[in-house]
């Protein structure tokens, strides 16, 4: 089994479909010992997908 720890864009149901043909399932956790950072996304195809 493969495991993503996904915050941000691959929460959103269409990123899912448009990266990987479906929606994924999962359920909340989190990560422990680790701060948040901001990051300006500029690629174009995540943009597009994420609206």
């Amino acid at each position: 089994m493969v495991y993503l720890f996904s915050y941000g864009t691959l929460q959103k149901k269409q990123v899912q479909l448009e990266t990987f043909g479906r929606v994924l399932q999962g359920e909340k956790d989190i990560l422990s010992g680790y701060k948040l950072n901001m990051l300006e996304i500029t690629d174009i195809e995540v943009l597009r997908k994420s609206g």
